[in-house]
């Protein structure tokens, strides 16, 4: 380890780099996938074993090529959030790490923490055991990398040690007995120029394909050349609810309903094309013919049955770069005609490759829908998502595009890529679209119409397959007209659109909501039961909720937990609620109002409050409360043309308690 340390100083390894990469090119991981897809085929099922163990996914498991290229990654990628794509794991470009140090070393090896050498590595645990081939020679590694405990010097932390340690060994040992096995099947027709008898009816010939097939830990099947059963794993037995005393010197047509020779010879010249359904539960067949070296003629068939992983768009993957995308359709809730049209027409248009435009008003749930579009088109690529409000706009630039070591002050000198780049294969969600400065517009648009990006400092372009769903609760229209935003980029980004209604819209989603999130506090408080009163429930209602369902919740939990008891009064719910419909006055609320001086009604004036009077000085007369309301209520209308609920905006109060001082005052004519 100190030879490593000593190593990646001279070679100017930065130990406090937070991005470690030397990211190679998709030709490039093509071509080293080519050379080990061999040895893929056969370590892609055994690291499945680790599904099936309780292991939280805060692990990471891979097959690392001897150059360092990560071939297979299982587990929770985001533990790798300081390495880009497609990077070489050597000394020089991680320091020192586990993979390299068994390539070195050609034995197990551990790193713990702060034993690596880069920073960025140090809340890892990482194990990492050889593989090597048939000859011997050293090939690639198997490292299984898990979170750095609290108290690594606990004797539950050695345990976890040996038991990983235990677990890495064994089953590289698993792969090299295949590889041992593949192997065997090649020296084969040697061992038949020793034997003048049928392939497998020598004792010793089928010594070795049993240790080997029962080794191998798959569904292997071997046949005669006449296509009946000579040899049968004991997961393929258990997997056809025989014995493989019972399926021996059966023809294969009866076992898997295949025909001899017409189909039999199409899995021989096309074998990953083809799948065969065994009870519920679809296999792929791969078929190994064994030839004579000399006549070339079929002597031997093995058959491996490899169960077909779901499709991504079933099987949600978390890719090592992105947001997290939880959410489904199922997930959106909702019982009214407009937000399940909305969920109809957003299903729909996920089946598309076209860009959607998602406009609402804050807190109708924009992000959940553009998530459950991404989880049903591209649930296997990452979700990047922007918001462009939340930015300075002089950092929208090097987050949407990225940029090049040294590019400006400040910058990483390793570079950074941008959300574009890492979006590729997945989606790219650009939320509060209207507020993206104007002179990054045009550069954008050149992206959306080339699909190619380039970092900022750098010097060429990358192709980038993405999608983007943009979303805002502004009329872009209108900025549009103001020349506030690039009108051939609205009609790029809103190619689809789908519009989300307010909650004051959908009465029975309000009905369904409050009930919702009331019944979500009684599942975290079990034992505190709280229903709402009928004057409580009828003030929800009459909300206007301009913050829609997120403002909705928060006051359904503020109310829960302000009251002491089983019934929620309406003195519970928030203030601004309580303000907003009048039962605030001059900040103070109801219960503590100071009493006023009763006067006797005036008979011209009816329903207008009444106060002590109070001497006035004639060069400064003062206006009383209610002329000052009357005023601005009346200003407002007029400003408004009449439009009740623009008024109500202008005076920062509900639409509900202007229409009540409407009804109540002297304004009455403006109704």
């Amino acid at each position: 380890m100190l030879d490593s340390w000593q190593r990646c100083r001279q070679q100017g390894v930065d130990p406090d780099s937070e991005w470690l990469s030397l990211e190679i090119t998709e030709e490039e991981f093509q071509n080293v996938w080519e050379n080990y897809e061999y040895l893929t085929d056969i370590c892609f099922p055994l690291m499945g074993i680790l599904d099936d163990l309780d292991l939280a996914n805060d692990y990471i498991f891979e097959l690392i090529a001897r150059n360092g290229v990560s071939l297979i990654q299982k587990g929770n990628l985001s533990l790798h959030k300081h390495i880009a794509a497609r990077s070489i794991f050597t000394e020089s470009t991680m320091g020192t790490n586990a993979h390299s140090l068994t390539m070195r070393l050609n034995e197990p090896f551990q790193l713990v923490g702060m034993e690596h050498y880069c920073a960025a590595l140090g809340n890892l645990i990482a194990c990492a055991v050889p593989l090597h081939n048939e000859d011997g020679a050293i090939i690639a590694s198997l490292v299984f990398s898990q979170p750095l405990p609290p108290l690594p010097l606990g004797s539950d932390y050695h345990k976890m040690i040996s038991h990983s340690v235990g677990m890495i060994t064994s089953i590289a040992s698993a792969a090299e007995s295949q590889l041992r096995f593949k192997q065997s099947f090649v020296q084969l027709s040697d061992v038949r120029e020793q034997f003048n008898d049928v392939m497998l009816s020598s004792r010793q010939i089928k010594q070795v394909l049993e240790t080997a097939i029962e080794a191998s830990g798959e569904n292997a099947i071997v046949l005669y050349s006449d296509a009946t059963i000579a040899r049968v794993s004991a997961n393929a037995s258990r997997l056809l609810h025989s014995t493989p005393e019972e399926l021996k010197d059966r023809p294969i047509s009866e076992v898997l309903a295949l025909n001899w020779p017409e189909e039999m010879y199409d899995y021989l010249n096309y074998p990953t094309a083809k799948t065969l359904t065994i009870g519920s539960r679809d296999f792929r067949l791969v078929v190994n013919p064994v030839t004579d070296e000399d006549s070339h003629l079929l002597e031997s068939i093995i058959i491996w049955l490899r169960e077909v992983s779901a499709p991504p768009a079933e099987r949600p993957r978390r890719s090592r770069f992105g947001e997290r995308a939880d959410i489904s359709f199922a997930e959106i809730l909702g019982t009214s005609p407009s937000i399940l049209h909305a969920k109809e027409l957003a299903s729909r248009y996920a089946q598309t490759q076209a860009n959607i435009l998602i406009t609402g008003e804050s807190g109708t749930g924009k992000e959940y829908f553009a998530q459950a579009i991404h989880n049903l088109a591209r649930a296997g690529g990452p979700f990047m998502a922007l918001n462009c409000a939340a930015i300075p706009p002089r950092l929208i630039e090097s987050e949407l595009f990225g940029y090049e070591g040294g590019s400006f002050t400040g910058a990483d000198r390793n570079g950074k890529p941008g959300k574009i780049e890492l979006a590729d294969g997945g989606t790219l969600f650009l939320d509060e679209i209207g507020d993206m400065p104007l002179e990054l517009q045009a550069t954008l648009l050149r992206v959306l119409e080339n699909k190619s990006v380039i970092r900022l400092g750098g010097k060429s372009y990358k192709r980038v397959d993405f999608r983007v769903i943009s979303a805002t609760n502004r009329n872009l229209q209108d900025l549009v007209r103001a020349g506030n935003f690039r009108e051939d980029l609205f009609y790029r980004l809103a190619v689809l659109g789908i519009e989300l209604p307010p909650l004051r819209q959908r009465q029975e989603d309000l009905l369904f909501f409050i009930d919702y999130f009331l019944e979500q506090c009684q599942r975290e408080n079990p034992g505190q039961p709280r229903h709402f009163s009928p004057e409580a429930r009828q003030l929800l209602l009459a909300c206007d909720w301009p913050g829609n369902v997120r403002q909705l919740r928060n006051a359904v939990i503020a109310a829960y937990y302000a009251t002491s008891s089983e019934e929620i009064e309406r003195e519970d719910l928030p203030l601004y609620l309580l303000r907003n419909e009048g039962n605030l006055e001059n900040g103070l609320p109801v219960t503590s109002r100071p009493q006023r001086p009763q006067h006797p009604q005036s008979p011209q004036h009816p329903q207008s409050p009444q106060y002590p009077q109070y001497p006035q000085n004639p060069q400064n007369p003062t206006l009383n409360l209610a002329s000052l309301e009357q005023q601005a209520i009346t200003q407002a209308m007029e400003q408004a043309e009449n439009n009740v609920a623009l008024a109500a905006d202008l005076l920062g109060i509900s639409k509900a308690t202007l229409y009540r001082k409407l009804k109540d005052g002297s304004n009455q004519d403006t109704l």
